[in-house]
């Protein structure tokens, strides 16, 4: 839709509080009929005060979408759906085959349900789900689980239908190699990573915590035992204290005794 648009496909606009305004633009029919519809939209962007305080500062942006539908003619258009392939894919940890959808009509296909039965052998896989929504002129991949995914020949029967009286049925087979089979499981259970450098470096450095505690224990214990009323770190220092002679002592008293007499 945007190609049909002419002039400026960008306006600002500034609105006073409970103001509103009309805003215009102006859309080129294109040169011949058109059977279907083309669908786009008018995005609206408004920038909000930010919220400022001492430790947060957020900017709000509010976006707002109107979808806009143009339509030349009501002639009833239905839905052109195709499978086009299909292939063995992971999404979020579960195995399965991705069927290749593709809607080539102008027209959109609401409220569509979808069915299927995939066997391989003797395995069969039924699926269903409700209420998907289908494009104009779109084209997706719809994957169906499968819960051991393995090497085989996959027949896929796909019904899709709606209220409205759209229903298309496909048949479609895929075979699948033990190559993508190995492919398929590694991504869906994806294995960890090595992390023996980085154990190997924890297991190092809890050896060299203990280490230095033990160290520091012996360290400060001698040094404990070391700190006393005598100098040295271990060492022990004995100082004998000589005893006097008693017979000297004797002999300096007679001595002044008998000087004494004379």
């Amino acid at each position: 839709m945007t190609s049909l648009v002419e002039g400026k496909r960008k306006q600002t606009v500034h609105l006073a509080t409970g103001e509103n305004k009309t805003v215009e633009f102006k859309v080129k029919s294109p040169d011949s009929e058109y059977a279907g519809i083309i669908l786009g939209g008018v995005t609206t962007t408004a920038s909000v005060s930010p919220t400022k305080s001492k430790n947060i500062n957020i900017k709000n942006q509010v976006r707002y979408v109107k979808g806009v539908v143009l339509r030349s003619k009501d002639d009833g258009v239905m839905p052109d759906m195709h499978l086009t392939s299909a292939a063995p894919k992971a999404v979020a940890g579960s195995t399965g085959i991705a069927y290749t959808l593709d809607n080539t009509a102008p027209i959109n296909v609401n409220k569509v349900s979808l069915k299927a039965e995939i066997t391989n052998g003797s395995k069969k896989t039924n699926y269903s789900a409700d209420n998907l929504q289908i494009a104009p002129n779109s084209q997706f991949d719809y994957f169906i689980p499968v819960k051991k995914l393995d090497a085989g020949t996959y027949k896929a029967h796909i019904t899709l239908k709606n209220d409205s009286g759209f229903e298309k049925s496909f048949d479609y087979n895929i075979t699948v190699k033990q190559r993508q089979v190995d492919n398929v499981n590694d991504a869906a259970a994806p294995k960890e990573e090595s992390n023996n450098k980085q154990w190997i470096g924890i297991i190092v450095g809890i050896i060299v915590l203990i280490a230095v505690v033990v160290w520091m224990y012996l360290y400060y214990s001698q040094r404990n035992k070391g700190n006393g009323p005598t100098k040295g770190r271990g060492e022990l220092n004995i100082r004998s204290t000589k005893k006097p002679d008693k017979s000297k002592d004797s002999r300096s008293g007679s001595t002044r005794s008998e000087r004494h007499k004379k």
